[in-house]
């Protein structure tokens, strides 16, 4: 991105986003190698061949993005918006539609996520510690052996009052990428999104955001 992208109220905003994102390509690096090693890949750079606007090339379309989170303080009663089963939430339960995300948070907590037996879990707020989550095309790449961790921030009396910020480096393939699965597929396993081998990931981020810009309305 170049400079005049980047808002210029706040003095080294481009170079503080860039460090932080450089900051975390080893560990982007690793992490990828560390699956395809686990899903016993021929390639172990597999995944960082189809990542090379975020590691390699700049200049290579992609939705890779650094996104920081703001959370105003609620009123139950008023400003919480709840799910279909009344529970109030402060972000509604999503997945990412990248391959993963690094996110940091605050000492607020109320994030959320959810375990293959439909139980939610506390993912409380760890001192120097990094929150991992697994994306959508991780999911479609490892057919189901990998799945998209499902999560939300959640609305308590504890944490609702309290001011909220989190900042994520959300790890996105090429656009040109095609969605297919390269493993045995997981018995049972069904994609949380619908998609036709060889969609490419832009293609199906866009379609993605615009169905769920849709249900909002």
């Amino acid at each position: 991105m170049v400079e005049t992208n980047f808002p210029t109220e706040v003095p080294g905003f481009k170079q503080a986003a860039d460090d932080f994102r450089l900051s975390l390509i080893p560990l982007v690096e690793k992490t990828f190698r560390a699956f395809a090693d686990y899903l016993k890949l021929d390639d172990p750079d597999y995944f960082i061949k189809r990542h090379r606007a975020l590691l390699k090339d700049p200049t290579i379309k992609s939705h890779n993005l650094i996104r920081t989170n703001y959370y105003f303080p609620l009123s139950l009663n008023e400003d919480a918006f709840s799910d279909e089963s009344g529970y109030y939430q402060r972000l509604g339960a999503h997945i990412d539609l990248g391959s993963i995300t690094f996110l940091f948070q605050d000492e607020c907590g109320g994030l959320e996520a959810k375990l293959p037996d439909a139980v939610w879990i506390d993912v409380k707020p760890i001192k120097n510690s990094i929150i991992f989550n697994g994306g959508l095309m991780l999911e479609v790449w490892s057919s189901g052996n990998l799945p998209a961790a499902i999560h939300r921030v959640a609305a308590r009396n504890e944490t609702s009052t309290c001011v909220r910020q989190s900042v994520g480096l959300f790890v996105m393939p090429d656009a040109a990428t095609e969605m297919h699965t390269i493993v045995s597929r997981k018995p049972n396993w069904n994609p949380p999104f619908s998609y036709s081998e060889g969609t490419t990931h832009y293609e199906m981020f866009n379609k993605a955001v615009s169905y769920m810009r849709d249900k909002e309305k």
